[in-house]
């Protein structure tokens, strides 16, 4: 999870982790933190651009969608018995 820091503000990542444990639920919780000053990549409408995020954070594991493939008709073979 991403955290980006104000300017001129200092967070201990230490005192995060019990916070968080504390406001969320244990499955809510991150596991991994970021700590950054720049700001996170977003659309015109201000939504954050997730696919950049994780391209910054862990650029190896980041691959394009593989392509949409048509549904195969299973359910055709089901019609009225004759």
């Amino acid at each position: 999870m991403p955290v980006v820091l104000r300017p001129g503000t200092d967070l201990d990542p230490d005192a995060l982790v019990p916070h968080l444990q504390e406001e969320l639920a244990t499955f809510k919780a991150p596991r991994r933190f970021s700590f950054t000053g720049v700001p996170l990549p977003r659309t015109t409408s201000g939504k954050v651009q997730k696919f950049l995020v994780r391209e910054r954070l862990d650029p190896p594991r980041c691959r394009p969608r593989a392509p949409s493939r048509p549904v195969p008709d299973i359910l055709g073979s089901f019609g009225p018995r004759g």
